[in-house]
């Protein structure tokens, strides 16, 4: 699928960001300049909160646990695992 109306785009964007996020997100965490802060400070909060007083989805990603806990799969590149 190819979207080349900017409108669109721009919607979809804030739509499926803002679910993520949480519809409480305004257009500041889709800010380049300041979205990674944002999106950081949510998911920081997040993972010190009650699961039902989370605001959207996202949480923290430990990288050393994700290898630590990950499996080879013979038909997927190491990258992938």
């Amino acid at each position: 699928m190819l979207l080349t109306d900017a409108q669109t785009v721009s919607t979809l964007v804030r739509r499926v960001a803002g679910h993520g996020v949480g519809g409480d997100a305004g257009l500041a965490y889709l800010d380049p300049a300041r979205a990674v802060g944002l999106w950081r400070a949510r998911a920081l909060a997040n993972a010190a909160a009650a699961p039902e007083a989370r605001k959207g989805y996202l949480l923290p990603y430990n990288v050393k646990r994700a290898q630590r806990d990950s499996v080879t799969v013979p038909i997927l590149p190491e990258e992938m695992v």
